[in-house]
Order: C-alpha cells, then structure tokens, then sequence
C-alpha cells in the first residue's frame, strides 16, 4: 500500500493518500493550537509595546532638551529642538 503524506499549506492537517481516497489527519492537538495563538497574540503585543516604548523614550528626549531652555518662549524652545536635530517632515506642496 502506497501511502503519500502531502502537507495541506496553511493546515494543521495532512492528507494521506489510501486507495480508498485521501483522509486528513490531524497533526497538531487543541492545547498546542492555542498555545501557539497565545504566542503570535504574545509577539504582536511586544511589537506594540515597542513602539510605545520608543514613543516615550523620544518624548522624555525632547522633554530633556526643552528642560533646558532659559524661557518659556515658544520659538526658544524650538530653536533648542531644531538644533538637538529634531525636524519635522516637508509639508506638501503650497498651492
């Protein structure tokens, strides 16, 4: 008896041929499905956090540079900005 096990791409299952037809077999068990899901849900979460903590981490950067402005003066503090390197992206065309 010729049995071909043919992984089905994006299962958790294969096929295996009989000479009675292709039965599908499971290859994974309910646990370690949702152990996996609870991994990608996990690493999509980092990502999230990431990005929240390099957000926070340039807030307290510049909130470090306009600590040492000498006034409150709006244009003091963003010449301070402006110098430490910060820009903000080309507006659009002016119409």
């Amino acid at each position: 008896m010729d049995n071909n096990i043919i992984p089905l791409h994006g299962t958790t299952k294969i096929a295996v041929g009989t000479p009675e037809g292709t039965v599908k077999i499971a290859i994974e068990t309910p646990e370690e499905r949702e152990a996996f899901e609870r991994l990608m849900d996990n690493s999509v979460e980092r990502k999230r956090l990431s990005a929240l903590q390099r957000r926070q981490y340039a807030i307290d950067q510049l909130a470090a540079v306009i600590r040492t402005s000498p006034t409150t003066s709006a244009e003091a503090i963003a010449t301070l900005l402006y110098d430490a390197g910060c820009e903000l992206p080309e507006p659009n065309s002016v119409a």
